[in-house]
């Protein structure tokens, strides 16, 4: 990822630390964000149609000082 995050903390002004959201996927353990309302199928636990959504890898930061997490969901970040 370029750099295009906040090395500082928007709120406090702390430090940021790279890190990621834990999440079992389907490609592997980083959370993704997907397009689309959330709403879960009562047959298969999962959104209708979600194979054929955008699907981002989310980049997390979190303050050293505050804990304030600050996400980034880029497309250049993509499977």
């Amino acid at each position: 990822m370029s750099e295009r995050w906040h090395a500082t903390c928007l709120r406090c002004g702390g430090t940021m630390e790279p890190g990621y959201l834990n999440g079992y996927t389907a490609g592997g353990a980083v959370s993704r964000w997907i397009s689309g309302p959330f709403a879960l199928s009562k047959w298969t636990g999962f959104p209708p149609g979600w194979k054929r959504r955008r699907k981002l890898h989310v980049q997390a930061y979190r303050c050293t000082e505050c804990g304030f997490l600050d996400l980034y969901a880029r497309d250049n970040d993509a499977d």
